[in-house]
């Protein structure tokens, strides 16, 4: 379903336009390894959307795979946005092929597209590899060039031990920055890359 939004833009969601909750709840509170596909990149999900029609019997994992992706990645994308970049995506967002969808129609109408290559299927799985390819861009590009964030999960290089997943942990003040593992217990290494905004299974300490 196509959703025209009136504004300059196209939101993420328009449940969250409508200060509505997530209808999802926090299914997608989670890493992209707990997604359907999750050890597969961005790009190569959206290669296989590309050319669904070589998939066989896995067109609907794979169909599946990018909805949930698309969803993730928006909300982390919304999580991570000041007010003027969010803006700035909405109009973004409404320049690209069925710009007038929202991320989540827009996953909702790939999934339905699964095992269809009449003229409208093809084109919803062109315009949802095309959405999933500017969300991975547009969430690695800020993330790139943003400080560290409280809560978010790191990949942590911890010399001659190897790399490690680790929730950054900044204090009130700003002045204390480490990292813990999932039980809580404090890890000692760089960050190198964040992995995601926020993931529930890591033990929460924060008072």
């Amino acid at each position: 379903m196509v959703v025209s939004i009136e504004s300059k833009g196209t939101p993420a969601a328009e449940w969250r336009i409508n200060g509505e909750k997530d209808p999802f709840g926090d299914v997608y509170e989670c890493g992209q390894i707990d997604l359907a596909l999750g050890r597969e990149s961005n790009e190569a999900l959206s290669s296989r959307l590309r050319n669904l029609w070589s998939e066989g019997m896995m067109m609907i994992g794979v169909t599946l795979a990018v909805k949930d992706r698309i969803r993730w990645l928006s909300r982390n994308l919304t999580k991570i946005e000041s007010d003027e970049l969010r803006e700035a995506n909405n109009v973004s967002r409404k320049e690209l092929l069925m710009g007038d969808m929202t991320d989540d129609h827009m996953a909702n109408a790939v999934f339905n597209s699964a095992g269809e290559f009449n003229s409208e299927a093809l084109l919803y799985q062109k315009a949802g590899a095309d959405r999933l390819d500017w969300l991975s861009a547009t969430f690695d590009g800020l993330i790139r060039g943003s400080k560290l964030i409280h809560g978010a999960i790191y990949e942590l290089d911890l010399s001659y031990q190897g790399n490690a997943e680790g929730r950054c942990n900044i204090s009130s003040d700003g002045d204390e920055v480490w990292f813990t593992d999932r039980n809580g217990r404090e890890v000692v290494g760089n960050a190198v890359k964040l992995l995601r905004v926020t993931d529930n299974s890591f033990s929460n300490n924060d008072i």
